[in-house]
């Protein structure tokens, strides 16, 4: 059975029932963990938007290079940017659990814009949204330690109000860049420390306010 886990984004419910509200229906799909929605390098008109589960978007660099960029949990829309400009995709979109989401037609809701002026509104809304989002993701390229990258990516989940984390170790050094063992030992030093507290799975956040602190004594 897939193991749950703690999507890093997703966009404030309003917009997204907004969303439902206005948008074309679109088709519901489901699928099983450990299967691609689409490869980096794709073209597709189609965009996504997750009710169940979560998906990791990994950007491969040619050289051989593997980041995770975000796991999306339910409220992301995600692949519309690509599926309006008719680019390839920038990233490999994988199901890390079941997933129930709804596939929308770039077509079909450039369409019903012409109908209902809000959809476009809106959909420029939650891509303003996802803008926002990159500016914790740069402040942790900006501060050059993985304890700051770290930190950086335990505020984002508190800032969501999640304060009890579901991301293994692999899970969380893939995505600031680091090793397994090198999240593993900052945990153990910010939990002897007393600002969270890992285990079975899970790391809690004590302190939104002295995480940030920390944040701002590292050079």
């Amino acid at each position: 059975m897939a193991r749950h886990v703690s999507p890093t984004w997703s966009i404030a419910s309003p917009l997204i029932r907004t969303w439902r509200e206005i948008a074309p229906a679109g088709r519901t799909i489901t699928l099983p963990a450990g299967v691609q929605l689409y490869a980096q390098e794709e073209i597709s008109r189609n965009f996504y938007l997750i009710e169940k589960g979560a998906i990791q978007a990994t950007y491969y660099h040619p050289d051989g290079a593997v980041l995770v960029l975000e796991i999306m949990g339910p409220g992301s829309l995600f692949g519309e940017g690509s599926a309006f400009d008719m680019q390839p995709r920038q990233i490999t979109a994988e199901t890390l659990s079941q997933v129930r989401a709804i596939e929308f037609n770039a077509d079909e809701v450039a369409q019903a814009m012409g109908s209902d002026p809000r959809i476009g509104l809106t959909l420029i809304r939650i891509m303003s949204s996802k803008q926002r989002s990159l500016i914790p993701k740069l402040a942790m390229t900006a501060k050059r330690s993985h304890e700051a990258s770290l930190l950086n990516l335990l505020l984002r989940f508190v800032s969501y109000g999640e304060l009890s984390i579901q991301l293994t170790h692999a899970q969380m050094a893939e995505i600031i860049g680091a090793s397994r063992i090198t999240v593993t030992r900052t945990l153990a030093r910010l939990r002897r420390d007393g600002l969270v507290v890992p285990g079975n799975g899970v790391v809690t956040v004590v302190s939104r306010r002295r995480l940030a602190d920390r944040l701002d004594q590292l050079p």
